[in-house]
């Protein structure tokens, strides 16, 4: 299963871990929870997010269709 939310995901894992399935939960975000079911067995893997990041990119991307400045404008992450 492929959570795409860090709540949906806490919910999966603890269904899951609670009615003792075999269904992997592939999570993202990184909150506490998530580590923990890793650790447990009831997630398989996640991923984490960087917005920060992504703001980054996306910005000096748009800087050639809106002008110079707007991506040195920004901290990187």
């Amino acid at each position: 299963m492929w959570a795409t939310a860090y709540n949906p995901a806490v919910a999966a894992a603890t269904e899951i871990k609670q009615g003792n399935l075999s269904i992997k939960v592939a999570a993202i975000d990184d909150g506490p929870k998530i580590p923990a079911g890793i650790s447990d067995g009831s997630v398989s893997a996640t991923v984490a997010q960087n917005p920060a990041g992504r703001a980054h990119v996306g910005s000096a991307g748009a800087e050639p269709l809106v002008g110079p400045g707007m991506h040195r404008a920004l901290p990187a992450p």
